[in-house]
């Protein structure tokens, strides 16, 4: 299993907060050549919600 995680800084009513928080995108991937998988969460603003839907969309 290999697992990437990269940390984004945001703001909740008005105080920083980044990965320590959860505010963080990651993936993970297992298995082999023959049958992997991945799995993972996005975190994004509004305003790249539709551009990061239209590149998961072409892969």
């Amino acid at each position: 299993m290999y697992k990437l995680s990269i940390g984004r800084k945001a703001s909740m009513h008005g105080k920083p907060v980044g990965n320590q928080m959860g505010v963080n995108t990651w993936a993970a991937f297992a298995g082999s050549d023959q049958a992997a998988f991945v799995d993972g969460d996005f975190a994004m603003l509004e305003s790249e919600l539709q551009p990061v839907l239209k590149t998961l969309r072409k892969a």
